[in-house]
């Protein structure tokens, strides 16, 4: 198939011109003759997270990989990866890892990747699986994936090839356990001190092993001071919630604003923005509850945001607010990177035919009830956006249109390592 007339958005910029892809590979870039004419679109790579929570198996009612992986596409996310703390039974052993990927490939309709967790003791389970990637956390989450002894963090960090990225939710349970003999209110308990003591160790722990290391959801300026002398094996991420939201919204949202870590003052997201240049990537760190479960005594934490993180960066771009190609590194060159995606993340001969065809000059507005996500929320509800998505392509064949939805069946995503 052809495309002709858009404006093609990579990390380098903005050309004018066209694609010509078969078999689902990109296989020429530039004056092409089609059937598709995308004058006046924007035509960027397939987007990329690094971080979502699909809660499948185990809380289907919240979401599963095909809500979930719907979501995706409707949000110009053509690749996912999902993490692996709340599925039950975790993702910490070979079976769970293999039964989950089985799962996925029957009911996603975009591409994904699974990730394992590093536990306590599952050093021969993770040899055996040989996975791609890890995760864990160095604070209390409810999970198995939860390590607070930094001896058995520095044995996975030998232990594990150093080549392959370990991902890590770096909050310090020391400091959130003094904190909470101080404080009741959640945002501080779980305040910038512990994300800053998490990550100055784990960074510590990244140069005497000499391994590639990814940190999730950086939020604050303290932890943008410790990542100026990060090393070069160290990535890492930030959220479009974190980004666009501050603890300001917390009287607006209540429940619905909860998440880890919490939303940061209003000084630690202009320094954010201050950072643009410096950010690795977005994750959208997708953790759908249902309205019920954010309206009980006890609320989890977790916001959804597949659908809305590139409208919102899209919005951004449109006003000003960043380079529209920096959009095309923070979503899909940067990721593929640092998660050894070889055939994804750039408009390049022989990638993966991955498309989101965007027009400028539309607008969209965030509805929950016509998002694709089972929890159908969003904390940015009635917000009205520059840009909109009109298609988007997977390996060369179209899997979303603008008012007709999914056009993929489930079991077209595919497994990518």
């Amino acid at each position: 198939m052809l495309i002709k007339n858009c404006r093609i958005v990579g990390h380098e910029g903005i050309t004018r011109g066209g694609i010509l892809f078969s078999e689902g590979k990109i296989r020429k870039i530039g004056k092409v003759e089609t059937s598709l004419d995308a004058k006046g679109l924007l035509l960027f790579p397939g987007l990329i997270d690094p971080h979502v929570h699909l809660r499948d198996p185990g809380s289907p009612h919240k979401e599963d990989f095909f809500t979930g992986t719907c979501a995706a596409l409707a949000g110009g996310f053509t690749t996912v990866m999902d993490m692996p703390e709340y599925s039950s039974p975790p993702t910490i052993t070979q079976k769970a890892l293999r039964e989950k990927e089985e799962l996925a490939s029957r009911k996603a309709v975009c591409d994904f990747h699974i990730r394992m967790g590093a536990s306590g003791n599952n050093f021969e389970e993770i040899r055996k699986a040989s996975p791609t990637s890890l995760k864990f956390f160095t604070a209390e989450t409810n999970s198995p994936l939860t390590i607070t002894d930094y001896s058995v963090i520095s044995r996975h960090f030998s232990e594990f090839p150093r080549a392959k990225p370990i991902c890590v939710h770096a909050e310090d349970q020391g400091v959130i356990d003094t904190l909470s003999k101080k404080y009741s209110d959640y945002p501080r308990i779980r305040g910038p001190l512990a994300s800053a003591f998490a990550l100055a160790k784990i960074l510590a722990l990244q140069k005497e092993t000499n391994r590639r290391v990814h940190i999730c959801h950086i939020s604050t300026g303290l932890e943008l001071e410790l990542l100026k002398d990060a090393g070069k094996g160290v990535t890492w991420e930030t959220t479009p919630h974190h980004l666009f939201m501050d603890t300001r919204d917390y009287s607006r949202l209540g429940a619905f604003a909860k998440t880890n870590p919490p939303l940061r003052s209003p000084q630690d997201r202009a320094a954010l923005w201050k950072n643009l240049d410096r950010l690795e990537m977005i994750g959208t760190d997708h953790a759908p509850h249902t309205k019920e479960e954010k309206e009980s005594g006890s609320p989890p934490s977790g916001i959804p945001g597949l659908e809305t993180a590139f409208p919102l960066l899209l919005d951004a771009c449109l006003k000003g607010k960043m380079r529209i190609s920096r959009l095309s590194e923070l979503c899909s060159r940067n990721p593929a990177k640092a998660f050894n995606l070889k055939s994804k993340g750039e408009l390049a001969l022989g990638f993966d035919a991955d498309f989101v065809l965007v027009n400028p000059n539309e607008t969209t507005t965030i509805r929950g009830d016509s998002l694709f996500t089972k929890c159908k929320w969003s904390p940015f509800e009635g917000r009205k956006l520059k840009g909109r998505i009109k298609r988007v392509f997977l390996r060369g064949t179209e899997v979303y249109r603008d008012g007709e939805g999914i056009l993929a069946k489930p079991g077209y995503g595919k497994r990518v390592i």
